[in-house]
């Protein structure tokens, strides 16, 4: 059995939910991409810190400018384009269960819950995490699965 780093085996712990099929026959992207929903908190201090960390990395900006990037500010009300329909941000909070900010969902193009990432995460993670999706590979192997191959290559 392949021993993870600790950093990686927290991830995989604390940040991941995959395949958490949320049921939303309606929650398909028009645009074919991946839609990630980025649900954010004014004066939120751990999304300050995402915005002005991950989010500002040149090679983050690169692997999330394949996706459709939305952002959803917990505390309005006001009717944001989602998926081809018009949907106020908080319907978007209460339809995903949202308790923490920041927190990023990954919906596959026929809208099924790729992934979830809650809460802060440095950039390298992110990062890792980010590509885990764009790149495809949760279509053949587990998050856990990725992170043990990577880090038998580090």
């Amino acid at each position: 059995m392949t021993r993870l780093p600790f950093k990686y085996t927290l991830l995989s712990l604390l940040a991941f939910t995959l395949a958490a099929v949320h049921g939303f026959a309606s929650d398909a992207t028009t645009s074919g991409k991946i839609t990630a929903l980025y649900f954010y908190e004014p004066g939120c201090p751990y999304c300050a810190r995402f915005e002005s960390g991950p989010l500002k990395d040149p090679a983050v900006m690169k692997e999330i400018s394949t996706l459709e990037w939305v952002r959803v500010k917990t505390t309005s009300d006001t009717p944001i384009d989602h998926l081809g329909a018009k949907v106020s941000q908080g319907q978007l909070v209460s339809r995903y269960g949202i308790n923490l900010a920041p927190t990023v969902i990954f919906l596959t193009p026929d809208g099924k819950t790729l992934a979830t990432i809650r809460g802060f995460f440095e950039t390298p993670d992110f990062l890792e995490m980010v590509k885990y999706v764009t790149e495809g590979h949760y279509k053949k192997e587990t998050f856990e699965v990725y992170l043990a191959r990577k880090a038998k290559r580090e």
